[in-house]
């Protein structure tokens, strides 16, 4: 009965204004069509302008001085690793970001994400549940607030429901299952690890609360799923950062291999380089590693590690592949660079991957999310900043679950606006 539309639906446009937003009128955006469409045109468009508000949550001690101020302006873009599996084919070239916004200058932590989890799990946001036996594995489970095509899953949705626990079997551990558990039918937001067995993720459940293994508070938080890092942000009223964002606060105007400058680079030595960044076979014998033979890599180190100070460990840990033979004693010295980018991060290369919130479309990767840098299970081509991979760890709703990734972490993003227009 009334006029016929021939249309198509845009890819949504996520974090317009950004985070944080302070409340007024007169604020305004734009949307050129023709980044999206290039070659059509139309004399009627239609915009969904959709904004969600939540009550205000104070950040916790744990990120005093912990952002660093990315001014608006220009950064140098492309020139990605891989581009074609995103879709991107394009060359060094100068692009411009019109906000400031603020990053974290370390990934999130262990013991910050624990932090998290004791005060959600209080609330009885979450429920934990154990998945297998006496040397098997858990997951955290909880609601999804949704992002780009990623459906939300809202506490009003969520079920109790009791979930037994092995405690029967076992009663010298209880390995969780709360009688009053939330969001049984949630997402998965993270993989917990029985203490019987050796996890990456560090973090445990022990009937009451979480725990983090003991050495492992200050490095990057592992085995999440993508909604287990955004569950995390948005609760605190953040977000992950966007591709755009990670390469301009790690490189800024430059277009150097690692972040903190020209050189050492890809061609240099491993001994020039394990002073700068855990990555795999860098001569960094890793005093976290998981045993005397596995010390290259394959762990994280603590969050800006590589700063510029010298380290020394205890006898016991040897900086020699034949000491664990015992053929050598010898006392571990390293002596670190300060590895940071020209704005003030670190770690932007090694240790683990970074997470980004920018959705692959196009190309050989779709439907996963970005990632720039390497990790310490890496090499040092694809520890370079600008390398570009992809994670695609969700966190399925109902039984199977979207396994974390122990080659990822993340950071915190929020978006400074400093004017009433």
């Amino acid at each position: 009965g009334g006029e016929s539309w021939e249309y198509i639906i845009m890819t949504p446009v996520e974090n317009v204004l950004g985070d944080n937003i302070f409340p007024g009128t007169g604020k305004t955006f734009s949307i050129d069509l023709d980044d999206y469409y290039t070659g059509m045109y139309t004399n009627n468009a239609l915009v969904k302008i959709q904004a969600t508000g939540r009550e205000s949550v104070n950040l916790p001690s744990s990120f005093d001085n912990l952002f660093v101020s990315v001014e608006a302006g220009e950064y140098m873009g492309g020139n990605f690793q891989y581009h074609n599996m995103a879709g991107e084919p394009e060359e060094y070239q100068i692009k411009n970001l019109d906000y400031t916004y603020e990053i974290t200058k370390y990934h999130i932590t262990n013991a910050q994400y624990a932090e998290f989890l004791i005060d959600v799990h209080q609330q009885n946001l979450i429920s934990v549940i154990w998945i297998s036996g006496e040397y098997g594995y858990g997951v955290i489970r909880g609601a999804f607030h949704g992002h780009g095509i990623n459906e939300p899953r809202l506490q009003e949705n969520c079920e109790y429901s009791y979930e037994t626990t092995y405690e029967q079997n076992f009663p010298e551990y209880d390995f969780g299952g709360d009688a009053n558990a939330y969001c049984q039918n949630g997402y998965d937001w993270y993989k917990i690890s029985s203490p019987l067995t050796s996890g990456a993720g560090h973090i445990w459940f022990n009937g009451t609360t979480f725990v983090v293994e003991a050495g492992f508070g200050n490095h990057p938080v592992q085995d999440l799923t993508i909604r287990g890092a955004m569950a995390y942000a948005h609760y605190y009223g953040l977000r992950l950062p966007t591709k755009e964002e990670i390469i301009k606060a790690g490189s800024g105007m430059e277009t150097w291999d690692y972040a903190w400058g020209e050189t050492p680079n890809e061609s240099s030595s491993d001994s020039e380089l394990k002073q700068y960044m855990n990555y795999t076979n860098g001569g960094f014998y890793n005093p976290w590693g998981p045993d005397c033979d596995n010390y290259i890599s394959r762990a994280t180190t603590p969050v800006g590690y590589f700063n510029g100070s010298t380290y020394y460990y205890p006898e016991g840990f040897n900086d020699s592949p034949y000491a664990c033979q015992g053929n050598g004693e010898i006392l571990y010295e390293l002596v670190t660079e300060n590895a940071v980018s020209p704005y003030g991060l670190y770690d932007i290369n090694g240790n683990v991957r970074d997470l980004t919130s920018t959705f692959i479309t196009t190309g050989g990767w779709t439907s996963r999310y970005m990632t720039f840098g390497g990790s310490g299970w890496q090499t040092k081509s694809s520890a370079r900043s600008r390398f570009q991979g992809y994670f695609d760890n969700w966190g399925s709703y109902g039984s199977q679950f979207g396994y974390g990734s122990t080659e990822s972490g993340f950071r915190c993003v929020r978006t400074i606006n400093t004017t009433n227009n």
